[in-house]
């Protein structure tokens, strides 16, 4: 996350393009879908972001760090880790549809709200009446049956790449949700109670 303090200046889609990838792989001495991987995962806590630069770096927005990122550099490792799943849980960012749009990573056209509708959902993929679903086939199977609109705008490459983030944030193992994954299910669950419960005004007499 440190490395993520210098900027990615943008190419004039508003995305990331493949030559920046491929030099910030060269700074981290890692590779350039290794690069996409953890800007990915930033992204969609929104620890990155397309805006403009304080002091200026030259002309127009650059994907930089944002505000949060600061507070995330100086957070424990348990919140960092919170962050990132409350971010990931909430994001709509859709890479799969890169290929079929034509766009570059990060590009405004990837920003889809049902991949965030399926990231929320994803936690209630795992319990069937015979117990917890392993293979994506099974999840996408469950999908249909928790919620057919969603299975029904969903592609096999969307869903692969959502069990792909969850293996990297932790919330599942060899196929198997984990503690985390139903600590969210579980607040997904109180916060939709919540929104059920009308609380009205005391009648004044």
């Amino acid at each position: 996350a440190r490395r993520q303090r210098q900027m990615c200046i943008r190419d004039r889609s508003g995305g990331i393009g493949v030559r920046e990838m491929n030099r910030i792989a060269r700074r981290w001495g890692t590779d350039s879908d290794e690069v996409a991987r953890r800007l990915t995962l930033a992204y969609e806590a929104g620890l990155v972001d397309l805006g403009f630069a304080h002091p200026p770096a030259g002309d127009g927005p650059v994907w930089a760090p944002t505000e949060p990122a600061m507070d995330f550099l100086e957070a424990s490792l348990a919140t960092q880790w919170a962050m990132l799943l409350l971010g990931w849980h909430a994001s709509p960012y859709a890479p799969w549809h890169a290929e079929a749009l034509d766009v570059r990573a990060f590009q405004e056209e990837l920003l889809d709200p049902n991949a965030a509708h399926l990231r929320q959902l994803f936690p209630f993929l795992f319990r069937t009446p015979t117990g917890a679903t392993t293979t994506t086939a099974q999840l996408a199977d469950q999908l249909w049956r928790v919620q057919p609109f969603q299975a029904w705008g969903t592609t096999a490459e969307g869903l692969e790449a959502i069990v792909a983030e969850s293996v990297d944030l932790g919330l599942t193992a060899l196929g198997e949700p984990t503690a985390a994954l139903s600590a969210l299910k579980l607040a997904r669950e109180a916060a939709e109670a919540l929104s059920l419960i009308h609380i009205s005004e005391p009648t004044r007499p």
